[in-house]
């Protein structure tokens, strides 16, 4: 998940460059730049689905994973070495496909190989990864910006090589899946797996729309228009190239502390609270990106204050999306589904996820030119709503309960349309 959060991270950095039209590659335009943008989650949309088909062939969590790496890999060199933007563009599809392989697959193998009383935290931590990830492209991209300014964001861009050719290097120390090798009767394989590890249809269509519906929620926010576009919005309010590279990655650093306070929340308190407590704050964060747009527009001190609202806003939004629609999604669609239709609910939902991030984030763009941007944040505060009305309705409380109970829950939910509520606090 490092290497995921590299992969979609970096092109931030790259982007504040490439506008500029000082590169080698020329001058980008808008309609590029959405291609650019957008074809990463197309790519991970087609991940996702490639690996339910990898599933259902025989190849395992662990394999997948390891194959994967070779795809980072592949893209990383692709845009690394890229002479033109459609070699650009055909790097970010591979590397999409790893990443949609990545978010589907990674949160599955934590969830069956960890045990009840920690699943959420472990489970919650993959996404944490990819936060890391996030991080360690935007201080790249500076780093980089500021030793080579023309073409640093070559070197930068290809940093999800670094976390898949580590693991390919550790790929002794992973174990496959003691729940996908018991769901094939290598019972043997299974329990020596579990010993390594320490530890011992339509009845899915409430699963199926839990899973879904939390992952279209988690991209209809906007979360990777701001993690794509931040430094060139901070940088259209005000702030130097460089700026708002180096604000993004503060930011990013504080995200990292929340998540990591997040990860032990989700099981401690449950994954309702958590859910709705970071929806919220997720509005309160898109509410401040308006406000300091609205601001800086104007004149005198309003107008100074305008970029750092955003700056506030952005931090908000950041903070609360890693608490609550970042890690969640993918926890909860590793949890709901029972053992023998996880793997294909896991994909459905994940495909789900990247074909609503490309085109939130490809239409962003032509949204802010018709719009404006502080209208783009307007819509996607929209959805904060219905996210905050659906998950206190319908997304099951599944901490400290084995896989294969949520799995029977599920089913219970399904035949009685009711389902317990451990909590209803805020």
């Amino acid at each position: 998940m490092v290497a995921f959060g590299a992969a979609t991270g970096s092109i931030a950095g790259a982007l504040v460059v490439l506008e500029r039209g000082t590169t080698s590659l020329g001058v980008m335009s808008t309609t590029c730049k959405s291609v650019v943008v957008a074809c990463t989650p197309l790519g991970a949309l087609v991940g996702a689905l490639l690996a339910s088909v990898a599933s259902r062939s025989g190849l395992g969590r662990r394999d997948s994973l390891l194959l994967n790496d070779l795809l980072y890999l592949l893209g990383a060199a692709a845009m690394a070495l890229s002479s033109s933007f459609a070699w650009l563009t055909a790097g970010r599809f591979v590397v999409g496909l790893a990443v949609g392989v990545s978010t589907s697959v990674c949160t599955m193998y934590v969830s069956e190989c960890a045990p009840a009383r920690t699943r959420g935290r472990l489970a919650a931590s993959a996404p944490l990864a990819g936060t890391v990830g996030i991080l360690a492209s935007y201080v790249l991209s500076l780093a980089c910006f500021l030793r080579w300014p023309r073409e640093g964001w070559r070197v930068a861009i290809a940093l999800c090589a670094v976390p898949a050719a580590a693991q390919l290097a550790l790929r002794r120390a992973m174990v496959e899946s003691p729940r996908w090798l018991a769901a094939r009767g290598r019972d043997e394989e299974s329990v020596a797996a579990l010993a390594t590890l320490g530890q011992p249809p339509l009845r899915y269509a409430r699963a199926t729309s839990v899973a879904v519906g939390m992952n279209l929620l988690q991209q209809l926010c906007g979360i990777n228009v701001v993690v794509y576009y931040a430094p060139s919005v901070l940088s259209s309010l005000g702030f130097t190239a460089a700026g708002s590279i180096a604000v993004t990655v503060a930011i990013g650093v504080l995200q990292i502390v929340a998540g990591f306070a997040t990860s032990r929340a989700v099981d401690a308190v449950g994954r309702r609270v958590v859910a709705r407590r970071g929806i919220l704050g997720v509005g309160a964060g898109l509410s401040l990106l308006a406000v300091g747009g609205h601001l800086s527009g104007g004149g005198g001190a309003a107008a100074a204050a305008g970029p750092w609202v955003a700056v506030l806003g952005v931090f908000v939004f950041r903070v609360a999306f890693s608490t609550s629609l970042g890690p969640l999604p993918y926890v909860i669609s590793s949890e709901v589904f029972p053992n023998d239709a996880r793997a294909a609910g896991v994909s459905f939902a994940t495909a789900a996820n990247w074909l609503a991030n490309a085109v939130v984030s490809g239409s962003f763009p032509a949204m802010v030119s018709s719009l404006g941007v502080n209208g783009v944040w307007g819509a996607y505060l929209l959805a904060v709503v219905p996210a905050y009305v659906a998950t206190r309705a319908a997304l099951p409380e599944t901490r400290g309960t084995e896989l294969e109970d949520v799995g029977e829950e599920e089913k219970r939910a399904t035949a009685t349309g009711r389902r317990s509520r451990d909590d209803e606090r805020v």
